[in-house]
């Protein structure tokens, strides 16, 4: 009789230690996560953009790549929509002023804006940007 006991309540306890994990490792909201569609990285030409300086002419020159997230092939859209992306990169760089971008938050403002404007005009096509990445930032 005390082996079954004993046995009853190994199998409850290894049931209930399951369980327990199970519950652990699942989201707030009970379901499971959905899978989130991998990333591919687009790397921009180099750019010298003039700045909105009044009085002083300043400029940066600028290459980076995009973190982005989507249907299809990246070559194909990188092929048909390179030229929305420059046009959008340069109008966003073109807005800030040099003393904006000499601090980190100011490049990180710049970073965040980049998103915002390229998802805006992305997001139809089935993608999206994630984040910008600096591979080269040199203002003069």
């Amino acid at each position: 009789m005390n082996k079954i006991v004993i046995i009853v309540l190994l199998v409850v306890g290894v049931g209930l230690g399951a369980g327990g994990a199970l519950f652990l490792k699942l989201p707030k909201g009970g379901h499971a996560a959905e899978k989130e569609p991998p990333t591919h990285m687009l790397s921009l030409e180099e750019r010298t953009i003039n700045l909105a300086d009044k009085g002083e002419s300043h400029y940066l020159k600028l290459s980076l790549a995009l973190e982005m997230m989507g249907k299809g092939s990246i070559e194909e859209f990188a092929e048909e929509k390179k030229p929305l992306l420059m046009d959008r990169m340069i109008s966003v760089v073109s807005s800030y002023r040099y003393e904006t971008l000499l601090v980190a938050e100011g490049k990180e403002k710049l970073k965040k804006d980049m998103v915002e404007a390229l998802n805006k005009d992305l997001e139809k096509h089935g993608w999206t940007v994630k984040e910008v990445l600096f591979s080269d930032f040199v203002m003069e």
